[in-house]
């Protein structure tokens, strides 16, 4: 589930991400939860906002082929980062500013 909010005015958008893991994730390597931005309902060429091994949040650019994305993506400002891995499942909270560098 992904819920986002912007307020009239404001400088930051808020993202709310929650994903129940499989069992066999359970914490590992696997447990992330994303959401791409696009202007388009096609995947690739997008920036996507995601929360890796359950501690780490980052913004990433989804190649136009292949499943892998690049990191590197500079200019987005992350703040009031919480995230929590309970019971096989991860909830993360965060703000982008909407004006990157």
């Amino acid at each position: 589930m992904v819920a986002y909010r912007a307020e009239e005015g404001g400088e930051e958008v808020e993202f709310l991400l929650h994903r129940a893991l499989d069992a066999a994730e359970g914490g590992g390597g696997g447990t992330y939860v994303a959401v791409g931005i696009s202007d388009d309902g096609e995947m690739g060429g997008d920036l996507v906002l995601a929360v890796l091994n359950g501690d780490t949040v980052a913004a990433t650019w989804n190649r136009e082929e292949g499943k892998a994305n690049e990191g590197g993506v500079a200019g987005v400002q992350f703040s009031d980062v919480d995230v929590d891995v309970v019971d096989n499942v991860v909830t993360a909270k965060f703000k982008v500013g909407l004006h990157c560098a």
